[in-house]
């Protein structure tokens, strides 16, 4: 479930070393904020290395992560725990390990405790994977919660059947009237 452009990987010491030497501390915030180039479309830092003939590319906090913690498990990332961090903080005490479905209920902005599930207090058990495709067209898996998916299923379909209702009975309001034909001649 990993993200095709980067790694995942852990990265050398020397790479950390690298990162680490190029950072600043930021005073007011205790950030330490990257000096490696920042991604155009994310403004995370991004790091990248070569070993044993292959490049390789790392997001900036996810090799502090890593150095500090070890490899992520599998469907999780790492999230700035702090609200005021910029993207391209890698202090390590600012950073958490979590899910990827919290971290991108976080990044749309609809932030309910951590651990759970969704707005409506459904346990982990409805956590669904549900293909979705990309503005890239590219395929990915995202989480999702089932019984959220039913509810809105049911509440568009509810909203929708009101529509054509609506919709019958101002024609047939019309075809009383006169406005409408008959459409048989």
């Amino acid at each position: 479930m990993s993200d095709s452009r980067y790694s995942f990987t852990e990265a050398p010491d020397r790479v950390y070393d690298r990162l680490i030497a190029r950072a600043t501390r930021d005073e007011l915030t205790g950030c330490l904020v990257a000096g490696h180039s920042a991604s155009k479309q994310t403004g995370y830092s991004v790091i990248g290395w070569s070993e044993n003939g292959q490049n390789h590319t790392e997001l900036g906090h996810r090799v502090v992560w890593m150095h500090a913690h070890g490899p992520m498990a599998e469907g999780m990332t790492v999230d700035h725990r702090q609200g005021y961090c910029p993207r391209n903080c890698v202090e390590v005490t600012h950073l958490r390990e979590l899910p990827l479905l919290e971290n991108s209920r976080r990044n749309k902005g609809s932030d309910w405790p951590l651990g759970q599930l969704c707005s409506r207090n459904h346990g982990p058990e409805h956590q669904v994977l549900v293909d979705r495709q990309t503005r890239t067209g590219a395929h990915r898996q995202s989480p999702r919660c089932s019984e959220c998916m039913k509810i809105a299923a049911r509440e568009y379909k509810a909203a929708n059947r009101a529509d054509v209702n609506r919709r019958n009975r101002e024609y047939r309001a019309r075809k009383k009237s006169g406005l409408v034909p008959s459409g048989r001649g």
